[in-house]
């Protein structure tokens, strides 16, 4: 999904990505820093003093609350465009504003009832929701600027295997992929060397050959889920792709298709487009160098 910081800067993340950028040292520290900096300036909870452990712990855990908040957002958005087939870019800004909107009116609401001052938000809640508002968004605009460029360097490059090299020695010694040589399909067995694309309808999968094609009765998750993400790629919801079977990728019409050896073409949905090309650099280009 593609995600509108509020600096302008657009980033395209997969769920695995966001919650690989939440779980990095580097987002963890300065998230850390920012909530003891916040802290240090704002002495007040909900109007009173407290001193600063208990202001460190309060921001803390606030913090991550508005973290996990923005990313479950952001997989139900995700996972709504997959769905529908729609690809459009959302505002960081949104999401924060509506994590922030939920934590404040729970923070106040259990601060009310721990008090004993039910109307303990009065003349409060929304000034702190305006002032909060725009403070994580400078904490996001400083992570889009500073912060992001460099994890997604890191994770582009651990996605395409291109590790330092003390980094690729390890993987390599320590990590052996086996590929699978055939696929199976509802309890039967197809070899990817003569298989072209699967594609689901209704309950049914038509598998298809170079020379035939077959109808069985299985879902498509179940029978990819044994392959290797290097064999195939997932162009369209409905449609599984042999990587030995695909010759180029073709655009009509603002459509985007990609081109089997036997002339077929599978649709590219819009919103897997990015994916699909990411995925073809590294597992076909790479592997037909002058290709």
């Amino acid at each position: 999904m593609r995600v509108i910081a509020t600096n302008g800067q657009v980033f395209r993340l997969r769920v695995d990505e966001a919650l690989a950028v939440f779980h990095s040292r580097l987002f963890v520290v300065s998230l850390a820093l920012f909530c003891c900096l916040l802290a240090l300036v704002d002495p007040f909870i909900f109007g009173f003093s407290v001193i600063l452990p208990w202001r460190i712990a309060f921001w803390l855990v606030n913090g991550v609350v508005v973290v996990g908040a923005w990313y479950a957002q952001f997989r139900l958005l995700a996972r709504i465009m997959r769905t529908r087939e729609k690809d459009f870019a959302v505002p960081s800004a949104i999401m924060i504003a509506v994590a922030i909107t939920m934590l404040l009116h729970f923070n106040y609401g259990v601060a009310g009832w721990m008090l004993g001052q039910p109307d303990i938000w009065r003349g409060k809640l929304y000034p702190d929701l305006f002032r909060y508002i725009l403070v994580a968004l400078v904490f996001e605009t400083t992570v889009a600027m500073f912060v992001m460029p460099r994890l997604m360097i890191r994770l582009r490059r651990n996605a395409d295997g291109r590790q330092p090299p003390n980094q690729a020695a390890e993987s390599q010694a320590s990590q052996t992929v086996t590929l699978a040589d055939a696929v199976e399909v509802g309890g039967r067995r197809f070899e990817l060397s003569r298989l072209l694309y699967i594609k689901s309808a209704e309950h049914y999968l038509e598998v298809v050959l170079h020379d035939t094609s077959d109808l069985v009765r299985a879902r498509l998750r179940d029978a990819i889920a044994g392959l290797h993400p290097s064999q195939g790629v997932q162009p369209h919801r409905s449609f599984w792709v042999n990587r030995d079977a695909i010759v180029g990728l073709n655009r009509a019409d603002g459509a985007q298709f990609l081109v089997l050896r036997n002339g077929q073409e599978v649709p590219v949905s819009r919103h897997r487009r990015q994916e699909v090309l990411d995925w073809i650099e590294r597992h076909v280009l790479e592997k037909r160098p002058g290709s």
